[in-house]
């Protein structure tokens, strides 16, 4: 790993996502795509994310070498590296929690999402952290909890650092320590889970992540289901 993270700081894009894949071909990965605005920022299955111009809304490029069978993971040390720069800031870190496969929560409010697409041979990484507004039902933001000076700039080079330590650690293909520390970050093992799949719902308990990164729902019959992708909500 040889890249050097380069920000470029706009003060507003359509959407982060969109401008770093106009940049792919010519920057490649470490490239990060930062902005004060969004003004078509999209979530996972291209919801409306809304971009307050005080929150942290940023893109980055990597391009691991890997089996597509562990990309799952992207989603797994993207939210821990955010998780941690977080849990430094806070009052309360043991209510900060990961929810899988890309949330993190606070006392069981929305802090932050993380959006991952596919385009070439690069995976773009979005990330939306609540910092000093929560623009959505069931949301929270940092300056509600933190014990710090709220700096976008600063909690971004912070996860960006994080980032780069758990990318090496994917690299290194060292999956069961990353699943570990993942689940010392999450939910408890036994949290009533309620889970989307398509138009399908499935209700049990979290049981655990299996080797490649995917949710084990223990469901209510007893047997154990494996979630690839899937919308997941807590006390169902």
């Amino acid at each position: 790993m040889s890249f050097e993270w380069r920000i470029k700081h706009y003060d507003t894009v359509q959407s982060t996502q969109d401008t770093i894949k106009e940049l792919l071909s010519i920057e490649g990965e470490g490239l990060v795509i930062s902005a004060a605005q969004q003004l078509k920022g999209r979530g996972r299955h291209n919801r409306v994310w809304e971009s307050s111009n005080v929150n942290l809304s940023f893109s980055f490029l990597l391009k691991p070498n890997i089996d597509l069978s562990h990309i799952g993971y992207l989603s797994l040390i993207t939210g821990l590296a955010v998780y941690h720069e977080i849990s430094d800031r806070i009052k309360s870190p043991d209510l900060l929690k990961l929810k899988w496969p890309n949330d993190i929560i606070y006392d069981g409010r929305k802090l932050c999402g993380i959006l991952i697409e596919k385009e070439a041979d690069y995976f773009v990484i979005g990330v939306g952290v609540n910092t000093r507004s929560a623009p959505i039902k069931k949301s929270i933001h940092l300056s509600e909890i933190s014990r710090k000076n709220i700096n976008n700039e600063e909690i971004l080079r912070g996860i960006l650092s994080y980032q780069k330590q758990y990318y090496q650690m994917l690299l290194s293909q060292k999956y069961s320590d990353l699943v570990d520390d993942w689940k010392k970050c999450a939910h408890d093992v036994g949290q009533t889970l309620s889970v989307k799949v398509g138009t399908t719902h499935f209700n049990g308990t979290f049981h655990d992540l299996d080797e490649f990164g995917n949710l084990l729902l223990k469901l209510d019959q007893g047997n154990i289901k494996r979630i690839t992708a899937g919308d997941v909500y807590l006390g169902a």
